[in-house]
């Protein structure tokens, strides 16, 4: 069945997916993620009435370890990186806080200093912060070695 599916209309998507398996699923664990963290903070704020901003912070971490467990397992396919799963996360976290970094500088640079509106400064930052998460989970934490 896969071979007449290869050679039947769907071929050239099934064939765009192979090559491209790690991306589309590395944005569909994206979008998990941010469902885990809005999830999270809506639980914690509305059912607990707790600060925002621990809510904010909780959910970021949840989203975090949604993350790492889910690109570890299947966007990267559990890869034997000749790290342990614990140099895996210490990775994961400096890739993270580099892309933080590029945020803050990218909002600021945008907003703060070209005068582009917040809103879609923050969009223009996030499709860069994907590009960099993705490429440090790659080639950096989740690498063949």
């Amino acid at each position: 069945m896969y071979k007449a599916v290869k050679a039947g209309p769907y071929g050239s998507i099934l064939s765009l997916y192979e090559k491209y398996r790690s991306v589309f699923r590395f944005l569909l664990v994206g979008c998990l993620n941010t469902g885990v963290d809005f999830l999270t903070f809506t639980a914690l704020h509305g059912l607990f009435g707790l600060d925002k901003l621990i809510c904010q912070a909780a959910g970021y971490g949840a989203g975090i370890a949604n993350s790492f467990i889910l690109n570890k397992l299947w966007t990267f396919g559990n890869r034997k990186s000749g790290l342990s799963t614990a140099g895996q996360m210490v990775r994961f976290v400096a890739v993270n806080a580099v892309s933080l970094g590029v945020s803050l500088l990218g909002i600021q640079c945008l907003s703060g200093n070209l005068g582009v509106n917040l809103y879609i400064s923050k969009v223009l930052v996030t499709g860069l912060i994907q590009a960099v998460n993705y490429t440090g989970y790659k080639l950096w934490v989740f690498d063949r070695r």
